[in-house]
């Protein structure tokens, strides 16, 4: 089954944009205009995540997120803005939001998070994997030693 995730953007093409990006990479997205919408969609619908601008015609991203909270619905939340303001970071964080993306997004980025969203352990085990490879390349002379106990390390 597809992960479902809901896109709360006003500007029509960005939001066509990230659906192409998340629905390419596999995921089922939806987009919405405003916050009354999304709030319907959400109602209607199980999301595994929403995407949403801060700023909207009607309503913004951190109120729909604050509503989200009061439903207890613990659905993982990303902000995107080109507004970049710490108040607003420190609130959304607080709220509980995953992260806070500067405007533009960019497809790399955006698919990531979705990936770190969905496949928190697998992250961890790459990273893991990555510093563990950082580590031993940093040794000199004594890299032999360590290279039986990377294959060691869960899939």
């Amino acid at each position: 089954m597809k992960r479902k995730i809901l896109i709360v953007e006003d500007n029509v093409g960005l939001s066509q944009i990230q659906k192409d990006w998340l629905s390419r990479a596999g995921y089922d997205a939806v987009t919405a205009m405003s916050e009354p919408i999304a709030r319907s969609l959400i109602r209607k619908t199980q999301f595994d995540l929403i995407l949403s601008d801060v700023r909207l015609p009607e309503g913004d991203g951190i109120s729909l997120l604050e509503w989200l909270r009061k439903e207890k619905k613990d659905i993982p939340f990303i902000i995107t803005t080109e507004f970049v303001s710490v108040p607003d970071v420190v609130r959304t964080i607080k709220l509980g939001a995953r992260d806070y993306l500067p405007k533009p997004v960019h497809r790399e980025h955006l698919l990531e998070l979705a990936e770190d969203v969905f496949h928190p352990v697998a992250t961890v085990r790459k990273q893991e994997r990555q510093l563990f490879l950082l580590f031993v390349n940093h040794i000199k002379g004594r890299r032999f030693l360590l290279l039986p106990i990377y294959y060691l390390l869960p899939d």
